[in-house]
């Protein structure tokens, strides 16, 4: 009978093409992958052997066309819209004018790379809080460029079946179990072995896709290999081409997926050294320029400056984890305050670049404040964007941070219980102010939310209320709700944002991922 299974392989197997050895409850190839089994096939079919009922009932009757059906009203060169005017009839049915539209016919893909290209394109067109509305910046310009290089080409297809994965009823979540992602690897693969195409911008935008793919909608977490060959290619290509815009956005956006403090270690310290600081910093400018970034909130000199002291956090928390980590000596009082001189500057005027923003966004409209009734907080934050959410957000972890330092400090540095207590109060004053973005967080897809989850990690210690907690672990449960990369147990949830907490702040030593 048609349409029958041959066999009770499961579904998995089947989609990659390989035989199973259906053993239940998971058979060894899915066990192999990490990937949950979904069981044996059925090899039954069910057919409804019953004829359709006869409805006899007559169809409505339709109005008789008038005589003269239409004219245009005006002779005109735009055959794409004109005006028609219908013959008066005694049916009130019909119609007395109306509009034609006379478009360009769409042509057809005809070669895969088209065909590709038209599926980004059409999943491209959404809202502004969408899943590639945050670091993939270098999507505009990969269409065009989906004919150059088989492994872009591969890894786009991949990325869109992953995002079909997402968007379906019944999500398998299982990235690695998709035919897509093993064709782009061995893509990948056979570009990196070839001469004339392993250093070519488009291999970098394909494992840079990859690496997205992975954090959005990869339930193994398998994001640190892409991540380690990010790495070696952009060593081994070299500095951006200022002139290429697919070759800028790429770079700025795998140098925004390295800048996280528990990567950038050694194997990535290079980035900061010349030439790449020179060319990096300018290609933050010009990527500013590409994705036509018009905020009013901030300003670009003020951007520039934030920026700046991102990268000087990186050197401070170094510093700090030398002191807070390292064995207590006699030196240890006076090079604490030493660094605490050093932050505190720098989070005033982070605190007061916030403060400006946050008051300029309200003014423009970019950022809207509304009442929260029954919410955690007594207003919520809205965006006109998820990346101006993450934005501003930013500016607030900032804070944090150097806040969560700026206490340590101070106990290792005499602890002095007046500053310690006015450090603790801004510290709980920046995570209420962050606890207003929840109720946005919540109209994101989850696996966008997931972004925000290492900042959420930080508020953690503030809450000192059970209901702030309780509002924390269900955002939590929300954002991990595809991923699942989180327990779910609430003691374990609250285990794992402390030590998350910790190592971000620099308690804790940093984690080797590359």
């Amino acid at each position: 009978m048609g349409g029958v299974p041959r066999s009770q392989g499961c579904q998995t197997c089947k989609q990659r093409k390989i035989k199973c050895d259906e053993t239940w409850p998971s058979c060894a190839q899915c066990r192999h992958l990490g990937a949950t089994c979904p069981g044996p096939t059925a090899l039954v079919k069910f057919v409804n052997s019953k004829s359709p009922p006869n409805n006899t009932a007559p169809l409505p009757s339709r109005p008789a066309p008038p005589s003269k059906p239409w004219k245009f009203a005006a002779d005109s060169k735009d055959v794409r819209s004109k005006k028609v005017h219908y013959a008066k009839v005694d049916d009130l049915a019909a119609g007395s004018y109306g509009l034609l539209f006379f478009g360009k016919p769409k042509s057809m893909p005809t070669t895969l790379a088209e065909r590709i290209a038209n599926r980004l394109t059409t999943k491209m067109q959404g809202s502004q809080h969408g899943v590639t509305s945050l670091h993939m910046s270098y999507l505009v310009f990969t269409p065009q460029r989906l004919a150059e290089s088989a492994c872009l080409r591969d890894a786009v297809d991949c990325f869109c079946s992953a995002w079909s994965d997402f968007q379906s009823r019944e999500p398998r979540g299982e990235l690695i179990a998709l035919p897509q992602y093993g064709k782009a690897l061995r893509s990948v693969r056979r570009a990196l072995l070839s001469p004339r195409e392993a250093l070519k911008t488009e291999t970098l935008a394909a494992i840079t896709i990859m690496e997205r793919a992975c954090t959005l909608f990869d339930r193994q977490n398998s994001v640190s290999i892409h991540l380690k060959g990010i790495v070696q290619l952009i060593l081994n290509k070299g500095p951006p081409n200022l002139n290429d815009d697919l070759d800028v956005a790429v770079s700025n956006e795998s140098h925004s997926a390295l800048m996280p403090t528990w990567v950038y270690g050694e194997s990535v310290a290079f980035l900061t050294k010349s030439p790449w600081k020179e060319v990096l910093d300018e290609c933050a400018i010009s990527h500013s320029r590409l994705q036509g970034l018009d905020w009013k909130f901030l300003s670009l000199d003020d951007a520039w400056v934030l920026y700046g002291y991102a990268k000087g956090i990186l050197e401070r928390r170094r510093q700090f984890q030398e002191i807070f980590l390292g064995p207590v000596s006699d030196g240890t009082k006076g090079s604490s305050i030493a660094l605490m001189n050093q932050l505190m500057p720098v989070y005033n005027h982070v605190a007061e670049l916030a403060a400006q923003a946050r008051v300029k966004g309200l003014q423009v409209g970019e950022l809207t404040e509304s009442p929260n009734p029954g919410g955690l907080t007594k207003m919520r934050y809205s965006f006109i964007s998820a990346l101006l959410a993450l934005t501003f957000q930013a500016m607030i972890v900032g804070q944090m941070n150097m806040l969560h330092m700026l206490i340590q400090l101070n106990k290792l540095g005499g602890d002095d219980p007046e500053l310690g207590a006015s450090l603790w109060a801004k510290y709980r004053a920046a995570a209420q102010d962050f606890w207003k973005f929840l109720p946005y967080f919540y109209e994101l897809e989850s696996v966008v939310a997931w972004h925000f989850l290492p900042s959420l990690c930080l508020t953690w210690e503030a809450a000192e209320k059970e209901d702030e907690q309780e509002a924390i672990l269900n955002m939590v449960l929300y954002m991990d709700s595809y991923l699942r990369r989180w327990s779910k147990e609430p003691n374990i949830i609250k285990i794992s944002m402390l030590e998350t907490a910790k190592l971000l702040t620099g308690r804790r030593p940093d984690l080797a991922i590359l």
